[in-house]
């Protein structure tokens, strides 16, 4: 099995957070995949991972795809033959390269080839390019393309908004943020439904559960957990969090994070 972290050319450094690769020949091997608030995109130049449905049947990735949030934790599974390049953009940065509303955009995913109209072209030369070197060098040169800052003022907002919530780990307050621009709270919201893709108050709680998920991971009791990431009372942090996972955070932390 082979995994590494690239970084995407110096141009792109404030725009691309990394590019990750996977290969490997695997059986079955599960990949648990939490909402970041980053939105990402994936290539499979070998075997695509796979889901299971609700019947158990399979279901393929594409090979290129652009993926939206996720409401929930998923898993996804990786088998013999795979080869994948992510590439994950900032969460304030993936709109900068495409010229729609990022709120369209589905956790399940958009065909490359139907959001850019000449992605077909450079698709070919990744798959058809045997060696790692070359298939990084073919995406820095598409996202170099593709690059623009439509609106500078609202790049800005974006950006100090989502460093205001991630410093914070969550614990803070919409009003906060829209206020410190002298905007509204809808001028707030539409902005960021657009080059986000989620609302204010969305973002704010997958940050919150992203720390969640970190706290989790230490022999730290429950309720200290609660307190930490900024929940007054346990059953309104047992329902987000079940929200996220579908699971208790005891049974959370039996499942995937006992030793």
């Amino acid at each position: 099995m082979h995994i590494e972290i690239i970084k995407p050319h110096k141009l792109l450094n404030q725009f691309i957070k990394y590019y990750w690769v996977l290969e490997g020949d695997f059986k079955n091997h599960i990949e648990l995949i939490y909402p970041t608030g980053e939105l990402q995109i994936l290539l499979h130049y070998g075997s695509p991972f796979y889901k299971l449905d609700d019947n158990e049947e399979i279901l393929l990735q594409p090979n290129s795809a652009f993926y939206g949030h996720g409401k929930s934790i998923s898993e996804v599974y990786a088998g013999k033959g795979s080869g994948v390049i992510g590439i994950v953009f900032f969460p304030y940065s993936a709109s900068l390269f495409f010229p729609f509303s990022l709120h369209e955009v589905k956790s399940e995913g958009l065909l490359l080839s139907d959001v850019n109209k000449d992605w077909n072209l450079f698709e070919d030369k990744i798959f058809n390019t045997d060696f790692l070197k070359p298939k990084i060098d073919i995406i820095d040169k598409f996202l170099l393309s593709k690059l623009t800052i439509h609106n500078q003022y609202n790049y800005e907002i974006i950006k100090e908004s989502i460093g205001l919530i991630k410093h914070t780990k969550g614990k803070i307050n919409v009003n906060n943020i829209h206020e410190r621009f002298d905007i509204s709270e809808r001028t707030l919201q539409r902005i960021f439904k657009r080059d986000v893709g989620l609302t204010p108050k969305q973002f704010i709680k997958i940050i919150r559960m992203e720390n969640i998920f970190q706290l989790l991971q230490s022999k730290l009791d429950l309720t200290f957990i609660a307190y930490e990431a900024g929940y007054a009372d346990q059953s309104h942090f047992i329902h987000d969090f079940k929200s996220f996972t579908k699971l208790k955070p005891s049974e959370f932390r039996k499942k995937y994070l006992a030793a």
